[in-house]
């Protein structure tokens, strides 16, 4: 088959310079490297040798492929490959250097190994302005003719079946059946026949449409031939036929006014007498009326009143809520001065008690002041007699003894040092425990105060929560009051309006209806035609509202929107009897008609796959029930559109991709092709609507006066009384949300005190921890002072006994001991006289006065409150009072308004009899006043008819009377003034009546049967006898009507038949020659598109079990296509699925990545075994695949590659896993020294692999040899 050999790319995207790329081997060749290098552009240069266009190499032009160096690049030294990604290869050990790096142009040579001694060499060139040449073997040729030199050697440029480029496998997994079945043409070649076959086919089409027409003439021509030929010659049966129809015309219409004018009468003379019932009605329901007014205003007065003793009782309990929280504050305040009091009274206590306890202690210093003096003198004496002592003892002189002390001094001098600083230490450590004691002290009981406010805060939040809760239930229930009040008010509002509007909307309705009937009797001439048709010509069938009809009423309106104006059209059996009702139309005058004949019809065929599309939507030929006969004419009419239940059902199929002609939803909107929407409209549902509206007119009369009596039982409005209700419940709600924002502002003053509160207890807490640990670390620290003072003075006496020796150094030290308590006691002296100092001060400074006049403040204090709280109580009690006489006289005033709206219920009563009394009364003349402006209708309708058909009803007289004065010349102006006479109705106004209200009609013609005829039976039965009668004649009329020119019609249409006969050979000649060109076009197209997909359809579930299968499960998978369109696939889409190992069936779509690009390849492999090109390039297809299927697919290509018949493959991957089965490496990589161009290395693994197999073996045997 051939594989490449090489590839010479000079100045390609990322190739700068001329590079040779190979060669490349026969099987199984792996372009590796790291990202950015260049290795996607290798695959580029292939596919742009191999012809592609532009937009598949990743660029916009061609000349876009071109490499190109920038000017910061050549300031150092460098060059990149451009704007594009720098994707390529380059080869090591072939590679050349860089010539020039021209911008001018680009060249991709591949050189081809078609034969062991044969290579073509194609090339493809660019040159700077993005123009392409191609050459074969150095000769130039065009694209087409360079793409039919590729295709000699099934390398197929549109089809691609040698390129699968990045991300392209997913793509193909998941192409919709339409594109999967393009590229199976593309693959097959059927694609080439595509023009031909639609142009062969448009040409059978207008064939078709010819010989159609041709075939329409003559059928016209034949039936203008066949009327030609029937007999002419009983004109004198013809006039009296005429006579006698004119006859039973006039009888009829005699008939028909007789009992119309006989109605007319019965009905004037009920009307009268419901109408002076009526006004008797009227009058009582006008004096009840009167009453019921004076009643109101009263209740009106008495609730004015109410209110007003409501919103003064409101007052008083809103001044009674006022003076009770006035009480609250002021008891509050009195329970704040009662403290203050006591406070300053214990104040005053504590100053009394201390000024005694401070004379005390000045007694006593004086005392002990007094004692120290004695004691210094006692002092100085025992000094005296000390020293005698020593001297006599020792005897030893006081020089010596001074001596031995000084030297005892001296040698214990620091150690006395120490013992000063220790004792002062320890004094001042004494003196801060006890701060730190008294500072603990303090806080503790400040602790405790804050404790006690803090329960006492949360006591009053509680019980202001409480007062909040009934306060909140309280605003909740006048609330609701308020809301009832409102909304009864409101809902008797809407209720009224409501049926208000409903009873125009049935008054408008039974309007609408009435016209309905009037246009209904306009068009009855028509109407009647369309019997007669029926009836004449036996092969009129009836319209198409007549010959089917809904299967449920629920599709009427849906049908009758489809339908349109084809709902009127006439089916007949051929296209003569269509003729003869269309000459039968015309002869009457009896308007237009549309004509359906059912041998020549030829509708569109059903598209049976809209009956799966789902959900309510029905074709509408389906909801339709009629006779089998009659299948053609509904198919011509309805074809294939569609009914739903919904306008987003509708939408959704319309909008959705499906081919839908009509869609319409069963309230009437319909979506058109097109797209445009006619939204909810009535359709004209003709005979349909009138057989319906008489059970409707009934029905909504009936509704109409129920809904009457409704607005009767209402009653008028009493805008008064709800607005006085709504003001009561209004003025409570607003009372009670006043009281319950003061208490809330209450409970947050007192919740932000409880916090402060709480935030104080937290810190002092924290404060009192600190100070128990402060003043543990003092207490410890004096222990340790105490005992370092004792052990300095143990050293101190261990140190002078040595000096002294035998002599007691309490008797040498005793002067020191002397002069100490001497200095001891001078000391006490001076700070007792300094503190009886302080004594005396502190007294002098201390004024019992300024408590006393504290006190006796906050006694004034305290009794000014509790006069304010015992006045406050007495308007408490006030108020109470007052509120008892309101509420007294409230239930007073509300006994009386019981019995006054007892009274008013009463009335109401009588006045909604009266009312549905002269509803019904009203009701009643309505029907009267509707039969006679029914009656003057049809009367109207008798008079236009009479002159349409030229029928006089009048005596023969009158008759001859007005032909003498037409024959004079009056005119017809005189005829009619003559005829008219002006009357007034039952209504009171002035109608102009027609001729038939005259008095000189001909009523001669009438039978006494005809005058007895009461029952509405009765006169039916005699109008369609005279109907019968009349339609009789008139057929027989029409089967004998003349004609003078017959001859020269028939040759005339011999000779147009003769000429539709040659046109109608010639059609069929050119519809044969056209129907065998589109078979041959069909037939070969198909041929070639079954071939290809014969092939796949067979290979491609081998190539998907090959690719899944493992150890586990060594079946694999399955995978399979099918046609959508059997006949001619090409028209339809291919269904491509899968089912992998172990795993349910599942769409393409709904599977992973990896799954997708398992059936992807096994559908590219499979395509690539029917279209064999000999070889296959891919790029980064395992992006998506782990490694099990990675290695799957790798050792399927490598199968490939060692086969009898193996192919070519290259592949670009960035997996290890997966180029460690190829049978050759090539390497890309970016040189810095060329610029950063791509440049190339190759490595066939085969031969390395066997050179080193080889090498082993020559090693072995050395290895082995002895030493």
């Amino acid at each position: 088959m051939g594989r490449i050999q090489r590839l010479e790319v000079e100045n390609f995207k990322s190739y700068g310079g001329k590079v040779c790329i190979g060669p490349f081997v026969e099987g199984f060749t792996a372009v590796i490297g790291p990202n950015g290098v260049g290795k996607s552009n290798l695959l580029d240069a292939l596919g742009f040798a191999l012809g592609l266009p532009a937009r598949f190499l990743r660029a916009q032009r061609l000349a876009e492929l071109i490499y190109r160096k920038s000017d910061h690049d050549v300031v150092h030294g460098q060059e990149v490959a451009g704007e594009h990604n720098v994707d390529g290869a380059n080869q090591s050990h072939r590679e050349t250097a860089v010539a020039g790096h021209a911008d001018g142009c680009a060249s991709v040579r591949l050189f081809l190994e078609v034969a062991p001694d044969q290579v073509l060499i194609f090339e493809r060139s660019i040159e700077t302005k993005g123009v392409a040449s191609y050459q074969v073997n150095g000769q130039p040729l065009s694209s087409e003719e360079y793409a039919d030199k590729l295709a000699e050697h099934s390398i197929l440029v549109k089809a691609r079946n040698f390129l699968v480029f990045q991300n392209e496998v997913e793509d193909i997994a998941t192409k919709s059946g339409k594109a999967l079945s393009a590229l199976f043409e593309e693959i097959s070649g059927s694609a080439e026949l595509r023009n031909e076959y639609d142009s062969a086919l448009a040409e059978v089409r207008k064939a078709e449409q010819r010989l159609h027409l041709c075939a329409q003439k003559k059928r016209g021509l034949l039936a203008e031939k066949k009327q030609c030929r029937a007999h002419c010659d009983e004109a004198e049966r013809y006039n009296q036929l005429q006579q006698q129809i004119a006859k039973i015309r006039k009888l009829r219409v005699l008939f028909q006014l007789f009992h119309l004018k006989k109605d007319d009468s019965e009905a004037e003379e009920s009307t009268q007498g419901l109408e002076r019932e009526l006004e008797a009605l009227r009058a009582r329901r006008v004096t009840i009326a009167s009453d019921l007014e004076d009643q109101k205003r009263a209740l009106a007065s008495m609730r004015r009143e109410q209110a007003a003793l409501e919103k003064r009782r409101q007052a008083l309990e809103l001044s009674l809520e006022k003076n009770l929280i006035q009480q609250a504050a002021k008891r509050s305040e009195a329970r704040a001065a009662e403290k203050r009091l006591s406070m300053e009274q214990k104040a005053l206590d504590n100053l009394r008690t201390n000024r005694t306890r401070s004379r005390e202690e000045i007694h006593a210093l004086e005392k002990a002041l007094a004692e120290v003096g004695e004691a210094l003198r006692a002092l100085n004496e025992e000094e005296e007699q000390a020293l005698a002592e020593l001297q006599a003892a020792h005897g030893v002189d006081s020089s010596a003894v001074r001596r031995l002390r000084d030297e005892a001094v001296a040698s214990t001098a620091s150690m006395r040092e120490m013992l000063t600083t220790a004792e002062r230490a320890t004094a001042a450590l004494r003196a801060m425990h006890k701060t730190e004691a008294q500072k603990l002290a303090a806080l503790e009981r400040r602790f405790r105060e804050l404790e006690i406010d803090r329960d006492r805060l949360s006591m009053q939040i509680e019980k202001i929560r409480a007062k909040i809760q009934d306060a909140e239930r309280n605003l909740e229930e006048a609330r609701i009051a308020d809301q009832k009040a409102r909304q009864r008010s409101s809902e008797q509002a809407q209720k009224r309006e409501a049926l208000e509007r409903a009873a125009q909307q049935y008054r408008e309705r039974l309007l609408e209806l009435r016209c309905a009937r009037m246009e209904s009797e306009r068009e009855r001439r028509f109407h009647e035609t369309l019997d007669q048709i029926m009836r004449l010509f036996p092969g009129a069938r009836g319209r198409i509202v007549d010959i089917c009809r809904p299967v449920q009423r629920r599709y009427e309106e849906a049908v009758s929107v489809i339908l349109g104006k084809l709902g009127d059209a006439i089916v007949v059996n051929d296209e003569r009897t269509a003729s003869e009702c269309i000459a039968y139309l015309k002869q009457q005058r009896a308007g237009t008609a549309t004509f359906l004949p059912l041998a020549e019809i030829r509708p569109a065929p059903i598209d049976e796959s809209l009956r799966g599309i789902g959900g309510t939507v029905r074709l509408a030929i389906d909801v339709l029930e009629f006779d089998k006969s009659f299948f053609p004419a509904i198919q011509y009419v309805v074809g294939n559109a569609l009914v739903c239940d919904s306008l987003d059902e509708a939408r959704h199929v319309a909008y959705g991709g499906s081919q839908v002609s009509r869609i319409c939803t069963i309230d009437g909107t319909l979506i058109h092709r097109s797209g445009f929407i006619t939204g909810g409209a009535e359709s004209d549902q003709g005979a349909s609507r009138t057989l319906w509206e008489n059970e409707q007119a009934v029905s909504l009369k009936r509704e109409l006066d129920e809904v009457l009596l409704e607005l009767a039982k209402l009653g008028p409005v009493d805008s008064a009384q709800e607005r006085n209700e709504a003001e009561q419940a209004h003025e409570v709600l607003l009372s009670t949300q006043r009281h319950l924002e003061y208490l809330r502002h209450e409970l947050q003053q007192n919740e932000e005190r409880a916090v402060k509160v709480c935030s104080q207890l937290n810190a002092l807490h924290e404060q009192v921890s600190k100070a128990k640990v402060s003043e543990e670390q003092c207490r410890q620290q004096l222990e340790q002072g105490v005992a370092n003072v004792s052990q300095i003075k143990e050293r101190i006496e261990r140190a002078e006994r040595e000096i002294l020796g035998d002599i007691s150094p309490q008797s040498i030290h005793r002067n020191e001991e002397f002069r100490e308590r001497r200095l001891a006691l001078t000391s006490q002296q001076a700070k007792l006289r300094a503190r009886l100092e302080y004594e005396y001060a502190r007294e002098a400074e201390t004024s019992e006065q300024d408590l006393v006049e504290r006190v006796q403040k906050a006694t004034a204090a305290r009794a000014e409150l509790d006069t304010q709280i015992e006045r406050l109580e007495r308007e408490q009690e006030t108020l109470e009072h007052s509120i008892r006489e309101a509420l007294q006289q409230q239930e007073h005033i509300q006994q009386q308004l019981a019995k006054i709206e007892e009274a008013l219920e009463k009335m109401r009563e009588e006045e909604k009899q009266l009312a549905e009394d002269i509803s019904s009364k009203e009701n009643a003349l309505n029907t009267h006043r509707a039969n006679k402006e029914d009656i003057a209708e049809r009367l109207r309708a008798l008079e236009t008819a009479c002159r349409i058909d030229q029928i006089d009803v009048r005596a023969p007289a009158t008759a001859a009377e007005a032909g003498r004065g037409q024959g004079r010349g009056a005119g017809h102006s005189s005829d009619r003034a003559r005829a008219r006479t002006r009357t007034r109705g039952p209504s009171g106004a002035q109608s102009e009546d027609p001729v038939l209200f005259a008095e000189d009609l001909d009523m001669s013609l009438l039978s006494e049967e005809h005058r007895h005829a009461r029952s509405h039976s009765e006169r039916m039965a005699i109008e369609s006898s005279l109907n019968e009668q009349e339609q009789s004649l008139v057929a027989e009329l029409e089967r004998m009507a003349p004609n003078l020119r017959i001859t020269q019609q028939l040759d005339d249409i011999q000779q147009r038949l003769d000429l539709v006969a040659t046109e109608q050979e010639v059609a069929r000649g050119a519809l044969a020659e056209a129907n065998r060109r589109w078979l041959n076009a069909r037939d070969e197209r198909t041929r070639r598109f079954r071939e290809c997909f014969d092939h796949v359809a067979v290979s491609i579930d081998g190539v998907f079990k090959e690719l899944t299968r493992s150890e586990v499960h060594p079946v694999g998978g399955s995978a399979s296509i099918s046609l959508e369109s059997a006949s001619e696939p090409y028209l339809g889409g291919i269904r491509f699925s899968v089912m992998l190992p172990a795993k349910r069936f599942r769409e393409v779509d709904q599977l992973s990545g990896g799954e997708r690009s398992l059936a992807a390849l096994a559908l590219v492999f499979a395509l690539r075994d029917f279209q064999k090109c000999p070889f296959l390039i891919m790029d980064e297809i395992d992006a998506a695949l782990d490694p099990a299927n990675l290695s799957r697919v790798a050792t399927y290509i490598r199968g490939r590659s060692v086969q009898s018949h193996p192919f070519q493959t290259i592949v670009i991957s960035l997996k290890d896993q997966f180029f460690e089965f190829a049978n050759a490496l090539v390497g890309v990589y970016r040189n810095p020294l060329e610029g950063h161009c791509s440049r190339m290395l190759t490595l066939d693994l085969d031969a390395t692999v066997a050179a080193t197999n080889t090498a082993d073996a020559k090693e072995t045997p050395a290895d082995s040899s002895p030493s």
